[in-house]
This record gives C-alpha cells, sequence and structure tokens, in this order.
C-alpha cells in the first residue's frame, strides 16, 4: 500500500550549480521517439567514511542522509550538514512526506570482539557495541535514552507527524509514541508498533507472564496463548484485526470481538474498501478461504490471497495435489509447479489480471488468461501494470543477463536491472528503470539510456516527463562524488 521511498542529497551553496547534458544516443529497441534532457546538480564529495548502504533518501528525491563516521564518531550528514555525535547510529528513515527524518543514535557504552562459529570450521569475528544508552534522533533532537530501541521500518506514521517505537528499560519494553511512554511488558513484538493506513491509531502486539494480547489505542485486548503476526487496520482505519490462539482454539479477534472459530490459519486482509474481511482457515490437513463469513473450497495449502482496487474481486493461489493453480473470482486456472504475482494481481481499473506461472524450468507471464512466451526466469516483483492498466511491464532472466519486456516486447540486455523496476510515468507513456552493464549503472528511460555513474539510487517520476535519481561517480582525482540527476522526456515528432 505504501508507496517507495526514494530519497536525494542538497549540499551546501557553493556546490549548487548545475550542468545540463543533452543526450542523443541512438535509439535501443524498444524504443520510443523521444531524446533525454538531463540536468545534475553536484551534491559535493561523499566523505570516505560515508556508511551508503544506511542512506535514506526522500521520496521525492530531493533529500539524502547518511551516517559518516570521523574521529572515531558517527554523526548523520543530511543535505550537507552534519548532526549531532554518537558512538553508533542506525535506523534512518524519512517521513513519507518527506519533510522529517528519524534515526536512532547509541551514546558511551565499548565496542568488543564477539565470535561466533560459521556453517564450517571459521569462526566470525564481529564488533559488538555493550553498555551504550540510545535515543531516537527526530528533525535533530534526541528523545529520552534507553537501554535499547528498535524501530520498523519506519518510525512515523502515514501522514508523517506521529512517532512510534519500541524501548527497553529497567528489563522491560514499552512502546513510545508521540513521546510518551506506554505500559511495561516482558516483550513487544519486533515489527511493531504501527499506525493505521489514516495515521490515527496504532497497534503492537505484547507479551506479559507467557500471555500475548493486542494494544489498540494504549487499550490493552484480550489475552491469548498465541497472538500470529501482527494485527491488521482496515485501510479506513476503523477496524483492526488478527488472529489469535487459546488452549486448542484459533479464532478471529475483530474489533475485539472473536469471531466463530473456523480454525483460521495464515493472513487476515480487509478489502480496500474496509467493507469485507478475507483469512484462511484449516480443518484437519485441509486448508480453505473465508470471505465475508463464507467458507470457500478446500486445498491442501493456499499462498497469497489479495482483493482487486474496487474491493469486488478476489485472488489467490492454491495448491493440490502437488499442482499450483491461481484462482480468480471462485474459478481455477491452470495447473503449474508454481504461480505468483504482483500485489495485487489485478490492474488497477480491477478489470485484469496478471501473473506468473511455472513448468519445468521455464516461466511465463499470464495475462487476462492467456499465456505469454516461455522464458528462462521471470521476478514476479517487477511485475506492474501501468495506471491507465493498459500497458504491462516485467523483468525477464536468461543465462546471467536481465531485459525489461513492455507490452510484449523486450528492451536492451543488461548485467541486472534495479530491485522493484521498472516504473510506469503517471500517465503511462514511459518507462524507466535503473540498470547495470559491467561496473557502471545508469537509467534507461523509454529505451534510452541516460549517462553511465558509479552507482544509481532508485528513481521516481517527477510528472508525466520527468524523473529524478541520485548518482555517485567518481571525478579526475578519483573522489568520489554525488550528483541529483533530473531527466526531462522529450517526445518528438515521428
Amino acid at each position: 500500500m505504501n508507496a517507495r521511498l526514494l530519497r536525494t542529497l542538497v549540499f551546501s551553496a557553493a556546490c549548487s550549480f548545475a550542468l545540463v547534458v543533452l543526450l542523443n544516443a541512438a535509439p535501443l529497441a524498444g524504443a520510443r521517439n523521444v531524446r533525454l534532457i538531463t540536468k545534475e546538480t553536484p551534491l559535493g564529495k561523499v566523505p570516505l567514511m560515508a556508511e551508503l548502504s544506511q542512506m535514506a533518501r526522500s521520496p521525492d528525491n530531493l533529500h539524502v542522509a547518511y551516517p559518516v563516521r570521523r574521529r572515531g564518531q558517527w554523526t548523520v550528514w543530511l543535505d550537507g550538514v552534519a548532526g549531532d555525535e554518537f558512538n553508533a547510529i542506525q535506523s534512518l528513515s524519512f517521513s513519507p512526506d518527506g519533510k522529517r527524518l528519524a534515526y536512532v543514535g547509541a551514546r558511551g557504552g565499548r565496542w568488543e570482539e564477539e565470535s561466533r562459529r560459521g556453517t564450517g570450521e571459521e569462526t566470525r569475528v564481529t564488533m559488538k557495541l555493550r553498555g551504550a544508552k540510545y535515543v531516537v534522533v527526530v528533525d535533530g533532537k534526541p528523545g529520552r535514552e534507553y537501554d535499547a530501541i528498535t524501530t520498523p521500518r519506519s518510525v512515523f506514521s502515514p501522514d508523517g507527524r506521529r512517532v512510534a517505537y519500541r524501548a527497553w528499560h529497567e528489563g522491560k519494553w514499552r512502546v513510545v509514541a508521540d513521546g510518551k511512554e506506554g505500559p511495561a511488558y516482558d516483550n513487544i513484538t519486533a515489527d511493531d508498533p504501527f499506525f493505521s493506513p489514516n495515521s490515527e491509531r496504532f497497534a503492537y502486539v505484547a507479551t506479559n507472564a507467557g500471555k500475548m494480547l493486542v494494544v489498540v489505542d494504549g487499550q490493552e485486548g484480550k489475552r491469548y496463548d498465541e497472538v500470529d503476526g501482527n494485527p491488521c487496520f482496515s485501510p479506513d482505519g476503523r477496524h483492526v484485526a488478527y488472529m489469535a490462539k487459546r488452549g486448542d482454539e484459533r479464532m478471529v479477534v475483530v474489533d475485539g470481538k472473536e469471531e466463530p472459530a473456523l480454525n483460521p490459519t495464515g493472513e487476515v486482509r480487509f478489502s480496500p474498501d474496509s467493507q469485507r474481511l478475507a483469512y484462511i482457515a484449516k480443518r484437519g490437513s485441509r486448508q480453505f478461504m473465508v470471505v465475508d463469513g463464507k467458507k470457500g473450497p478446500e486445498y491442501d495449502g493456499y499462498g497469497s490471497l489479495e482483493f482487486s482496487p474496487d474491493s469486488r474481486r478476489l485472488a489467490y493461489t492454491a495448491h493440490r495435489g502437488g499442482k499450483w493453480r491461481f484462482v480468480v473470482d471462485g474459478k481455477e486456472g491452470p495447473e503449474y509447479e508454481a504461480v505468483g504475482g504482483p500485489s495485487p494481481p489485478f490492474s488497477p481499473d480491477s478489470r485484469r489480471v496478471v501473473y506468473i506461472a511455472k513448468r519445468g524450468t521455464k516461466s511465463s507471464v499470464v495475462l487476462d488468461g492467456k499465456e505469454g512466451p516461455e522464458v528462462d526466469g521471470l521476478n514476479d516483483g517487477t511485475l506492474l501494470f501501468s495506471p491507465d492498466s493498459q500497458r504491462v511491464a516485467y523483468v525477464v532472466r536468461s543465462g546471467d543477463k536481465r531485459r525489461v519486456v513492455v507490452d510484449g516486447e523486450e528492451g536492451a540486455e543488461y548485467d541486472r536491472i534495479g530491485d522493484g523496476f521498472p516504473v510506469f510515468s503517471p500517465h503511462s507513456r514511459h518507462v524507466a528503470y535503473p540498470a547495470k552493464r559491467g561496473s557502471k549503472q545508469l537509467v534507461v528511460v523509454g529505451g534510452k539510456e541516460s549517462q553511465e555513474y558509479e552507482a544509481v539510487w532508485p528513481l521516481v517520476f517527477d510528472g508525466p516527463k520527468r524523473i529524478r535519481f541520485v548518482a555517485t561517480r567518481y571525478d579526475e582525482s578519483f573522489n568520489r562524488e554525488m550528483v541529483r540527476v533530473e531527466v526531462e522526456i522529450v517526445e518528438e515528432q515521428r
């Protein structure tokens, strides 16, 4: 549901001049009749001890932050400005609106060697910080110190206004939400707390005296022997559901009320309009789907389940007799050795369905019930519809090479395509993705290549005809420098 977090860096005014380059590369296979005008803004040299593997980028690619080590201490560089110093820094994240930055900093303590035996006879030695105190830094302001702090993927609520994380103090875990501590518990699930889609509510799973409970908006629910996974908020934030177990009985709990026992297992899923609820249940060795309280057909097992964007349709994967099938609106598709697809597999207008099917060593894309050509491999994380629901793109693998396929037409061959790509422009006319050739990386837009860089970070469309991304390269003196790149897509008459 959440949009990808794509972020960028702006340095001091001395480094803010722009370089404009016109790319006239020859069209690649499948290219549209476009040319690319690239505007590069130098963002300064990257410090030698910068940890770019922890770099965070704002969703609009206008801000970048990463840890830098200097004189034995770590600091966060945000848009070229250094923050406070810490013994360690982790978990950098921007708010969804890109206006706020949070991270965890460690004060004091000492670094000690820790030895662990590997899979063979080898022993791995790592450094571990002991005795430190931890704070969450939000907007440059550190919070209260704790003995340990863990955060989910982002401490921010979807609207960027609220902050929540779990902290260890005096032998207990507690949730700190909007600066206020909640009750102390023996444990709080590592992925929690998390906010509702409308940012108004938050929930987490806690354990006390061997019993588990769900805390919603600070209110404790009933105690259970087990709570499976995380609570699920409805898209409108009004409802919350989860699976629980008491003794031998499993149940679905919706807004604190235990639903009739159908021995649920797996995930609970609300429809986009928040009016429908689906989950997988089990009877003996067989599983079945429960949708709106009604039992569906039995299978040996289920995979993923997804509602369509308009909430009227439901798709899921299921297997029987060792064969998998894709089921849409209760109608089974052909049998395959494996099936998978995007989330959701429906087009934005809810009319079309796409998924990946595998037979033997070959895979194919199944679009609206029709199988495409077989290829060596497909990545279901790259399969997607265009915003207007008319086009489909995905990445195919042939040996150790990758190609992007758009509307059945293959693009140029590369060593790697960036994770989670390609992406369509908002008006669906252009496709863009980062790619790797040899030791260099570049961006492909409408079949045309940008210039090559040492590294390219995920791109974002800024309107229908412009993309923005962050890249690094080496200058003539072999200093690593960072640039913000804006590419304008110019459509020309044929």
